[in-house]
């Protein structure tokens, strides 16, 4: 498929993109966490294409002097 194909015959658009995210942080000097949500949609040029992409995220973190351990979890899900 697209081998020899005239590009300019096919049904075309300007394709545009979006994404919204959403995201929260607080802690103290101690332990911090931070979770966010992202949503973003890209159109491709050809007319029917596209691709959703949905992602989440949890962050944590505890200090304890000069030690500190970081944790961090993300889920990407692409449609």
């Amino acid at each position: 498929r697209g081998v020899d194909t005239y590009w300019m015959n096919e049904p075309l658009r300007f394709a545009t993109t979006h994404k919204h995210t959403l995201s929260i942080e607080g802690g103290d000097a101690t332990f911090r966490y931070g979770a966010g949500l992202s949503y973003g949609k890209t159109e491709g040029v050809m007319k029917g294409s596209y691709r959703d992409r949905m992602s989440g995220g949890l962050s944590l973190s505890y200090r304890l002097g000069s030690f500190q351990v970081r944790n961090y979890f993300s889920y990407t899900y692409t449609a």
